[in-house]
């Protein structure tokens, strides 16, 4: 997204093994807020932090509500649409994936995060941490409360030993042909490989693989289209390794909410 109201920090230098970026949403009373801007999945989980108004994304299925104020962005296979509004205000971090592991202990799988951190099964130490991270944010600048959130998270965040059969996938599978092929290469039964990547990543490793590929052919929709030379989508579906043009076009469709042709046409308009 690109933004006024949007705010992006590189974490500190201990935390980028698990995190991606910490962000802030600040609209301003009187601001005039941009147009929606899309929020694609990348594999990566998130912690939201509403301190004002609630942002405005929809498409966000694996959302769980936990203590006050606090939201948790599970995995999703699906693109939201952020359409910020006055009002709003926000601080988040996004994790790499399985870098949420890191919060939640290596016990708890990402996929049940969002029911025990609404229900009475939370883990109580980080469920009240969270809390009280959101109740200090409320009155804080975007400059100390996004400084207050990568403390917050050097503080807490214990990153466990990585798994080598997860990590091993998680490099391998944007260039693969098929997670048969990265089965093969981990030399681990595959129910072991999706076991361990579900628990860790919180979705198959062929639904991340699919992520991969998709955002390969996003990258190559909007560099054809600003360049004003738009590749045939039956080329992009044979170099991202789909067997034919319609695979290709139920996919994208399916998880970022439009064709490829009206994606393409959206970045030559605009």
């Amino acid at each position: 997204m690109h933004l006024p109201a949007l705010r992006l920090q590189p974490p500190s230098i201990p935390l980028r093994g698990v995190v991606q970026a910490l962000w802030c949403v600040d609209v301003r009373p009187g601001q005039k807020a941009p147009d929606w801007s899309f929020m694609h999945p990348d594999g990566g989980a998130g912690l939201v932090f509403n301190v004002g108004q609630p942002l405005s994304i929809s498409h966000r299925a694996a959302t769980a509500d936990g203590p006050p104020g606090v939201c948790w962005e599970g995995v999703s296979e699906v693109s939201g649409r952020f359409w910020p509004r006055e009002g709003q205000r926000a601080f988040g971090v996004r994790f790499w994936p399985a870098g949420a592991v890191a919060l939640w202990g290596e016990r708890t799988p990402l996929s049940e995060v969002g029911q025990l951190l609404a229900g009475a099964g939370r883990p109580p130490a980080v469920a009240s941490a969270l809390g009280d991270l959101a109740a200090r944010l409320v009155d804080m600048t975007p400059e100390a409360g996004l400084a207050c959130l990568d403390q917050w998270l050097r503080r807490y965040l214990r990153p466990p030993p990585s798994s080598p059969v997860v990590a091993a996938a998680l490099r391998a599978l944007p260039a693969a042909g098929s997670v048969a092929e990265v089965v093969a290469g981990a030399a681990v039964a595959r129910r072991t490989l999706e076991r361990h990547f579900r628990e860790q990543v919180g979705l198959s490793p062929k639904g991340y693989m699919r992520l991969c590929r998709l955002a390969q052919a996003r990258d190559l929709l909007k560099a054809r289209a600003l360049q004003g030379t738009p590749m045939p989508q039956v080329d992009i579906a044979l170099r991202l390794g789909y067997c034919d043009e319609a695979h290709f076009i139920r996919d994208f469709q399916r998880v970022i909410g439009m064709t490829p042709g009206h994606y393409g046409r959206r970045y030559r308009q605009g």
